[in-house]
């Protein structure tokens, strides 16, 4: 049971690691895009 709370611990923390990474990047992609209306996301969507 022990092991099974660790592994637990660190999934949560590397998810939540990734999800400010993510977050991050997700960020700079908008500000760069920022000639559109920011609320505009189908935009960047749809270039890539």
């Amino acid at each position: 049971m022990e092991q099974s709370k660790d592994f637990t611990f660190e999934f949560n923390t590397t998810m939540d690691r990734f999800y400010k990474l993510f977050s991050e990047l997700i960020d700079q992609e908008l500000n760069e895009n920022n000639d559109s209306e920011p609320s505009d996301l189908n935009n960047i969507a749809c270039r890539k």
